[in-house]
């Protein structure tokens, strides 16, 4: 029998760069007392899986009693290319596998922020400085290109690492939408798995970018403004706007046209990190201004503008009247609704899933 990390364990696995999890070594022996015993003495596993590890199992006899492990149990055959080998002995389920899995303990909202991350164009880890320098010595030794397209997001201020990685995707949306179809009709999860990927409207390089996009583009009967978005719409820059933002075109992070003859509204959503303490650099402010330049309403969105009830609701009002139509009443179902959602957006990013999953 191979041991199979799955779920939320999964999860975190591909949160890891490559280059770092080439730095770490963890053999994961579950088949004596003394694996066992090791596993359940460490804080997480390879340094970045919480425990207890969630196992993936296709007998229910591969089953047995252990603190720092749970199962799964999936019946029947699993989907094509639903495991992958790690060199480190053990195997784990792919991304879309994974997200499967998730379906049977995270929420709606927290299922689709998972959705969001792998099929996004980042990851949110916090590695250790002693990792990133082992990493960046593996590197000059021997020669180790990191080809995955990963990167570590450095704070602009201070230069320092971040816990926010950019990279590819590594799930296609179109494959998404279709392998609850495919691969889990009967399963528990499945319809909840299907419900969460028809609402994932594209691919976003943040956990700003997916609370706002949540925040605005869910139904109202499920806590959001219920907008129809644009995400990552090519504007192409005319004459003036061309020459100031020296650019062609420009790819905003959300766009929603106006009602009733209103401009189109353009939200930028606006990381510290990224963006510096003002939160808008040289090349942002010229991008916005030319923006305007083709009759474009442009909002910037903080996440301190989301946080509290009152920048929440103040922002919300602001986004209403810029489109032409003002923000209605919410029912009293709909205000819980919204409770929820702000609390599971809001929530700390780098833990999505630990309590829904323990």
């Amino acid at each position: 029998m191979d041991t199979t990390l799955c779920g939320l364990s999964a999860f975190q696995f591909h949160r890891i760069p490559p280059v770092v999890r080439a730095c770490i070594d963890g053999e994961l022996d579950l088949t004596t007392h003394r694996g066992r015993y090791l596993l359940g003495r460490q804080d997480r596993f390879l340094g970045y899986l919480t425990l207890p590890l969630t196992l993936l199992v296709q007998d229910q006899l591969q089953r047995h009693s252990a603190d720092s492990v749970v199962f799964k149990y999936w019946e029947g055959d699993l989907p094509f290319g639903a495991k992958m080998d790690v060199e480190s002995g053990f195997c784990v389920t792919d991304p879309l596998f994974t997200l499967a899995i998730l379906a049977r303990d995270l929420n709606d909202y927290e299922l689709m922020m998972a959705m969001y991350e792998l099929c996004g164009r980042f990851s949110c880890i916090d590695v250790t400085g002693e990792h990133l320098e082992r990493a960046e010595e593996l590197r000059n030794a021997s020669g180790l290109t990191d080809d995955s397209g990963w990167s570590v997001v450095r704070d602009v201020r201070t230069g320092k690492a971040t816990g926010l990685w950019m990279r590819d995707p590594l799930i296609d949306i179109d494959d998404l939408k279709l392998y609850g179809k495919k691969n889990l009709s009967g399963h528990h999860g499945s319809k909840k798995f299907a419900r969460c990927a028809n609402r994932i409207l594209g691919i976003l390089d943040s956990p700003l970018e997916v609370r706002a996009v949540m925040a605005l583009g869910l139904p109202r009967v499920l806590g959001g403004e219920g907008y129809r978005l644009k995400l990552n719409k090519e504007i192409t820059f005319t004459g003036r706007a061309q020459r100031l933002a020296k650019t062609a075109s420009a790819k905003p992070d959300i766009v929603i046209e106006g009602f009733e003859g209103a401009p189109r509204l353009i939200i930028e959503c606006q990381g510290r990190s990224v963006h510096g303490e003002r939160g808008i650099n040289e090349s942002d402010s010229q991008r916005i201004n030319a923006l305007k330049m083709m009759d474009c309403n442009v909002l910037t969105l903080t996440h301190d503008q989301l946080a509290t009830q009152q920048g929440y609701e103040a922002f919300m009002e602001l986004v209403g009247k810029v489109v032409g139509r003002a923000r209605r009443p919410k029912s009293d179902g709909m205000l819980q609704a919204e409770k929820e959602l702000r609390k599971a957006i809001l929530a700390d990013w780098s833990s999505l899933g630990i309590k829904s999953c323990v």
